[in-house]
């Protein structure tokens, strides 16, 4: 019994000597570690001053530091943390999803796959569908979108500097022949301003249309035949004279100036605002080619072209 006393005094007695030779350094840094407790993004400044503090001691009161595996823990948490807060940022950035929403999209998508697996799930559930959302409602927009800027190419086939916009859009056609066959319906679109009126001479604004009867064949008419675009915008019908190089050129409409009787701006503006569908009728003879065409993008591919020629 004498013997068993003696050996729980010794033990106890080394516990003690022990704990009284941790310096006081070692001890300050086990509490500031410990006073960290549950990591959120709230514990960046008590990390950063556990991990101060730790970085000062001498590499004998360091190994005396019992808690630095806690401390590497919470260092990593929040790191995880903080990239997961970047992402949500990042996602929550992208707002209601436009034709101008593709760079936030994929930088928040980009965001998202360098997390680890890990990391993905703690992004809130609300955030990936609205990521996910996102991306789908771009791609419905991005399908609905027939406007391109295109730059003219010179008699080598090589782009120049000039450009105009091309929109492409499908429909139907009919004759004494056939009815409701398929349409592809390429409209060009272009404008010069001379010396971006500086000089005051007005603009000269051309559309013209490309009829692809079955999607793949020019629609055929006479030089000299009368071909009419009837253009119908909410409840206005506004009628063009369209002109071509018989016998399969693309029909045209040049205005310069802004006529009252026939003014092209009434269907671009109508175009600009994309507030309308617009319903879209060219009678050739006894040939009716019937398409609709949007504005979803034009006026983006405006701001594009007007860049592309130098106009502010």
């Amino acid at each position: 019994m004498k013997r068993m006393i003696t050996l729980l005094l010794t033990l106890s007695l080394c516990v003690c000597l022990c704990a009284c030779g941790k310096s006081s350094e070692a001890k300050k840094a086990d509490e500031l570690i410990l006073a960290i407790g549950e990591v959120s993004l709230d514990s960046k400044n008590a990390i950063q001053d556990a991990q101060s503090y730790y970085d000062t001691l001498t590499e004998e009161q360091k190994a005396e530091v019992e808690n630095y595996p806690v401390l590497q823990s919470a260092s990593e948490t929040l790191e995880s943390l903080e990239r997961v807060a970047a992402v949500e940022e990042s996602i929550n950035m992208i707002g209601t999803v436009t034709v101008d929403s593709e760079p936030l999209i994929t930088a928040a998508q980009t965001a998202f796959d360098a997390l680890s697996e890990e990391e993905k799930n703690m992004v809130s559930k609300d955030n990936r569908d609205t990521l996910a959302n996102a991306q789908l409602t771009f791609v419905d927009i991005a399908s609905s979108m027939h406007w391109e800027v295109v730059h003219y190419v010179d008699d080598f086939g090589d782009e120049t500097e000039d450009a105009y916009i091309r929109g492409i859009f499908t429909g139907t056609f009919s004759n004494t022949a056939t009815t409701n066959e398929d349409l592809t319906v390429v409209i060009n679109y272009d404008y010069y301003i001379p010396e971006v009126q500086t000089n005051r001479d007005p603009a000269t604004y051309t559309m013209s249309f490309r009829l692809l009867e079955y999607n793949d064949h020019m629609a055929v008419f006479t030089t000299g035949e009368e071909i009419t675009l009837k253009v119908k915008i909410n409840d206005r019908v506004v009628e063009y004279n369209l002109a071509g190089i018989a016998p399969n050129g693309d029909l045209f409409v040049v205005e310069k100036g802004a006529p009252s009787y026939l003014e092209l701006p009434i269907l671009t503006n109508a175009l600009k605002e994309n507030e309308y569908t617009i319903s879209c009728v060219i009678l050739i003879g006894s040939s009716k080619y019937s398409f609709e065409i949007d504005g979803t993008g034009f006026m983006e591919q405006i701001d594009n072209l007007n860049s592309v020629k130098g106009y502010k």
